[in-house]
């Protein structure tokens, strides 16, 4: 979670179960979403070894502010008996304005921020007019939008809310004005704040792939079923301290580009999370930078492209039949004191390899992509560079991609996988096509084919 300025409170903190027991301390929220309390003292009346159960937190901060910290655990315990020992309290989610006690709670919606959302709607909520008359004066204008609602599915809907802030009048020497926009979440069932959690991730993930950037949450509420509306902090994902600027021109697609299919896409890409979540997870770890060597985000496309393919695929190098029985005979036909060795190594024997795997995920887009650019050399390079950096074999180094050619087939995979995505959200041949002529980072990774269709 960004904030861009940490949160510092003091207040009176207590464990949940026992108010009397009140101890004066200091509530730190930093860039990251870490939340800890300062204690001045111990929140337990014994001394003794901690306990290792997570607890919760209740406290009233500087303005009589209500805050409950769920699931506490101690980062530092002083065991003597100073009274005035420090104690830090680490929290996995805080909840302002209210003591509550999340585990029985559910919502029905919650609304965030994400970076570079306004840049991703592209909406124009400000107007300015310059009219020059016998003096040059400016006129400037705010056109509110509506909200942009529309159906993910039977139980879940998304609304989109245009927030400006206005300056308080009067004003004197500035104005400023901002806008900012909030993903609302409702949902038909009550849920769980864990499961609104999963979702923000996920549709975070969907801006994040869209923009092609590492955009962070930078605030989350939750909306109880009195409908009062409550902030919450905890580290969510994904976090990066430092980000590049977001910008349009950049983006593999935009609002405009689903306006009419929001919903639609969402539920696609939902579908996606369902069933390849380990190949997206390996694709954001790439992108996010925390793979910082070359070499180490080639073998994350190249795991992330096979793990898509296995988990949507089912083909094998032979029928489950013939499979056995060559099991059969070749272990029939074994010395005994082998035979454990042996069946470990052809557990897997049916699997096709990584060379036809991307070979089937270049068929895929043979429309699309220059095929002469993906031809039978560039798939050889892939593998052969994948087994070198696995196992360092020896036979593999000659024709292993270093250098430029190592960077260009990774960025290229990973533009490879970003069709991929697209496809499975619905974008056609000739949408792919011009999403990628409009993007020239896209356009490095994935050269288009020169056939015309």
């Amino acid at each position: 979670m960004l904030i861009i300025n940490d949160i510092i409170k003091d207040g009176l903190f207590w464990r949940a179960e026992d108010e009397e027991q009140k101890i004066p301390g200091k509530l730190v929220v930093n860039n990251g979403g870490e939340v800890t309390i300062s204690l001045l003292g111990r929140l337990e009346k014994n001394f003794g070894l901690p306990n290792s159960k997570l607890f919760r937190v209740h406290g009233i901060l500087q303005g009589d502010q209500k805050i409950t910290l769920e699931k506490c655990f101690y980062r530092k315990q002083n065991l003597g008996r100073d009274v005035l020992s420090e104690n830090v309290i680490f929290s996995q989610l805080a909840i302002m304005d209210t003591h509550c006690n999340v585990e029985k709670l559910t919502f029905k919606s919650c609304s965030f921020s994400v970076e570079g959302i306004i840049r991703w709607l592209d909406i124009k909520t400000f107007n300015c007019m310059i009219v020059q008359d016998d003096e040059l004066s400016f006129c400037f204008s705010i056109n509110p939008t509506e909200s942009i609602k529309d159906k993910i599915d039977d139980n879940l809907s998304i609304e989109i809310q245009i927030i400006v802030d206005c300056p308080n009048l009067p004003v004197f020497e500035e104005m400023l004005f901002k806008q900012n926009a909030y993903l609302k979440i409702l949902s038909k069932k009550n849920m769980s704040i864990e499961e609104f959690q999963s979702l923000i991730f996920k549709i975070t993930n969907f801006l994040n792939f869209s923009m092609d950037k590492v955009a962070c949450i930078n605030a989350v509420d939750v909306i109880f079923e009195d409908n009062s509306t409550h902030k919450i902090y905890y580290q969510s994902r994904p976090f990066i301290k430092d980000n590049h600027p977001i910008e349009r021109h950049n983006m593999l697609f935009n609002y405009h580009d689903i306006s009419n299919n929001l919903g639609v896409t969402l539920k696609a890409w939902l579908k996606a999370y369902d069933e390849i979540e380990p190949a997206l997870a390996l694709f954001f770890y790439t992108k996010s930078g925390e793979n910082r060597y070359l070499d180490g985000r080639f073998l994350s496309m190249v795991q992330c492209l096979e793990t898509y393919h296995r988990r949507t695929s089912n083909e094998t190098q032979f029928s489950s039949h013939t499979f056995n029985e060559l099991k059969t005979t070749i272990l029939e036909n074994c010395p005994k004191e082998y035979k454990n060795w042996l069946e470990g190594r052809i557990l897997h024997g049916n699997e096709i390899s990584l060379k036809s795997r991307i070979d089937k995920i270049l068929s895929q887009f043979s429309e699309v992509i220059d095929i002469n650019f993906f031809n039978k050399k560039f798939v050889r390079t892939v593998v052969s560079t994948r087994n070198y950096l696995t196992h360092y074999d020896s036979s593999s180094k000659k024709i292993a991609a270093t250098g430029s050619e190592l960077r260009q087939i990774t960025q290229s995979l990973e533009g490879l996988f970003q069709l991929i995505i697209l496809r499975l959200l619905g974008f056609t041949d000739d949408q792919l096509r011009s999403l990628t002529n409009r993007n020239f980072e896209l356009t490095n990774k994935i050269p288009l084919s020169t056939i015309s269709t």
